[in-house]
């Protein structure tokens, strides 16, 4: 878990919210569904995505999905969620 919070350690906020709401889906997480959990308009969700692939944390897994980078971290994500 070192790895994943090191990862974390230097995230933006609103980052951490995009990666919570791909946290809470299951597989190749989908742009629009990530944008109605943040409440958020496209072109914010294109932004945040575009930042977090440049960080290494979420890869494109096809057109509007993204999946994470770092195995474990979507359990790591649920997990500090529910603490």
């Amino acid at each position: 878990m070192v790895v994943v919070e090191s990862a974390l350690s230097d995230i933006s906020d609103k980052d951490c919210k995009f990666l919570d709401a791909m946290a809470l889906q299951d597989g190749p997480s989908v742009a629009g569904q990530i944008g109605n959990i943040m409440k958020a308009k496209p072109n914010v969700v294109s932004k945040y995505r575009k930042r977090l692939i440049a960080e290494g944390l979420i890869e494109s897994a096809g057109h509007g999905k993204v999946v994470f980078a770092i195995p474990g971290l979507r359990p790591y994500l649920r997990e500090t969620a529910s603490a």
